[in-house]
């Protein structure tokens, strides 16, 4: 790949020491004699352009990157400097005359929201319209009293900080921020290299009947980071949702589940069960290109889609009703079945799931800890398990570990079950055994 400042035409990291010396004697020597402030921002934009060289290749990545850096350049003024510093990140500096830090800081708000402003109006590459997202870190600071590496840390910091408050914000920093952003930062930064180096791996979780009898597959991400340990999907799935790493992870689970359902498929024991659930991300599903993506995958894969269930969050389907329907139906008609994962926990309308193909709600594990003892959570529980009635769905409850949870969920009319009670997370050795065994008929069933 060309060098990035070849691309965009302004200096690259190498280079941006310079100009803050430049720009920090420039201000020592200005009319007034003052010791002016200087506002650094820092965007970055890594996120976006991944999510675009995953659609829609290097190509069109490249082109977003040159087009962003020429609308920079655009608001620029005299004295200003503006540098490519990483694949998707820029600073400017922009000095100011004015010893005054509320009104410095005013002028860096200002020109902020100019650069939000003109990076919300869409990219056109050839006959697709394309929109990003930015997240813009600030630092003010004197001249003179920090090394260049230490204010680009500090609007590190601050980007940072905006990217986990969501798209399109604009933070200060402040050293309050530092901690929580360096456990954000190294987390993110270990994830890169975790999928640089294929350091994660899958494992999966069977769904069985009430009787333990095996129906399905849920494929799991897990991490084991040599520096952090054990890190839970809660803790590092977040993260990767902000930064937009979550793409790339999305592809390495489809990718690798879908290589281990080939081996299973090549070996006989894959039709010992119904189908194999695989996670989807909102991320990866608002993606124009998401139905070829999918159905490439399964075609390279040499998967019969109707092995396949995808899981999507409820969340997935706040959005544009036409175009999730659309999307459900285009990979119905290929045989591949949808469940809505983390059910309860969102927005979703009677009237609008009725326009959906969907095939199965699952309830989230948080409302059946304890179920058969807290009155509320039996009452939410009662009312998903009757909706799914009411849409002809079937319904399974994640999260059972304990008998009495299992009792309480069969007389409420769950018949499907995920769980410690019955399995936990699993590698695919210990799979296989479990799928040979119900070839066999060797599965006993588990007491209730």
């Amino acid at each position: 790949m060309a060098n990035p400042a070849m691309k965009t035409a302004i200096p690259s990291c190498a280079r941006i020491a310079t100009p803050f010396l430049l720009s920090t004697s420039a201000i020592r020597l200005s009319r007034t004699g003052n010791c002016n402030a200087v506002s650094s921002l820092s965007s970055i934009f890594r996120c976006v352009r991944r999510q675009i060289n995953d659609a829609m290749g290097h190509d069109s990545g490249d082109e977003i990157l040159i087009e962003t850096a020429r609308r920079l350049k655009y608001i620029t003024q005299e004295g200003d400097t503006l540098a490519h510093i990483g694949s998707d990140e820029f600073v400017l500096l922009r000095a100011n005359d004015s010893v005054d830090a509320d009104h410095m800081a005013h002028i860096a708000q200002l020109t902020a929201d100019e650069i939000m402003l003109i990076l919300e109006q869409p990219f056109y590459l050839k006959r697709d319209s394309v929109r990003i997202t930015a997240s813009v870190g600030i630092t003010i600071f004197p001249p003179g009293n920090e090394e260049a590496s230490s204010i680009l840390a500090q609007a590190d910091t601050a980007v940072a900080s905006a990217k986990q408050a969501g798209r399109y914000t604009t933070r200060f920093f402040k050293s309050e921020m530092e901690q929580t952003t360096k456990s954000w930062l190294r987390i993110h930064n270990r994830m890169l290299d975790a999928l640089a180096h294929d350091a994660f791996t899958l494992v999966y979780q069977p769904k069985v009947e009430p009787n333990g009898i095996l129906i399905g597959i849920e494929a799991l991400l897990r991490w084991e980071d040599e520096e952090l340990g054990i890190v839970s999907p809660d803790d590092f799935i977040p993260i990767a949702e902000q930064s937009g790493l979550i793409l790339q992870i999305n592809d390495y689970v489809l990718t690798h589940a879908l290589i281990q359902m080939k081996t299973w498929s090549n070996t006989g024991v894959l039709q010992a069960i119904d189908r194999i659930a695989i996670n989807i991300s909102p991320s990866q599903f608002n993606n124009n290109n998401f139905v070829t993506y999918i159905l490439e995958h399964i075609s390279r894969a040499g998967i019969e889609p109707n092995t396949i269930e995808l899981e999507i969050t409820e969340r997935t389907l706040v959005s544009d009703t036409d175009e999730v329907r659309n999307k459900l139906l285009a990979l119905r008609e290929r045989g591949i079945r949808f469940s809505i994962d983390v059910f309860g926990t969102g927005y979703s309308s009677l009237a609008y799931l009725q326009q959906l193909p969907l095939d199965r709600l699952k309830i989230h594990r948080n409302f059946i800890a304890n179920i058969d003892k807290i009155n509320d959570q039996q009452r939410i529980v009662e009312a998903i398990i009757l909706l799914a009635k009411g849409l002809a769905l079937n319904v399974i409850a994640e999260g059972v570990e304990t008998p009495d949870e299992v009792s309480y969920l069969l007389e409420a009319g769950c018949h499907e079950f995920q769980g410690y009670h019955f399995h936990r997370p699993m590698d695919p050795d210990a799979i296989t055994k479990l799928l040979n065994e119900k070839l066999t008929g060797l599965t006993s069933p588990i007491a209730m």
